[in-house]
């Protein structure tokens, strides 16, 4: 028994971790590389990372369970606004903060 709970453990332990940031009551304003409806939360998580390599942030909408993703490769990102019942999800901080830094000077 001690053997098998080893084993799965140090198959957990293995494993790659990615960091999804989040920002609640906000949207992103740009050039939308994909919507897709009716997905979930962890659906549209699941989309963003499938695609990491070129999606670096997306639009989720809890009502209408839209999903837009935007892409690392477009300079398409404009603004981030408030917007109820949305959610900024992102992988790529350094765009977000770019954003920020825009406001600060």
């Amino acid at each position: 028994m001690f053997a098998i709970l080893l084993l799965f453990s140090t198959f957990s332990i293995g494993g790659d971790c990615v960091i999804v940031g989040k920002l609640q009551d906000a949207k992103l304003i740009g050039n939308i590389s994909e919507t897709i409806v009716s997905q979930t939360q962890q659906q549209c998580i699941c989309q963003m990372l499938k695609s990491v390599d070129s999606i670096s942030a997306v639009n989720y909408f809890s009502t209408t369970q839209i999903c837009q993703l935007f892409s690392t490769s477009s300079s398409g990102l404009i603004d981030l606004q408030l917007s109820a019942n949305s959610l900024v999800l992102y992988t790529n901080q350094s765009i977000i903060a770019n954003m920020f830094s825009e406001f600060t000077k």
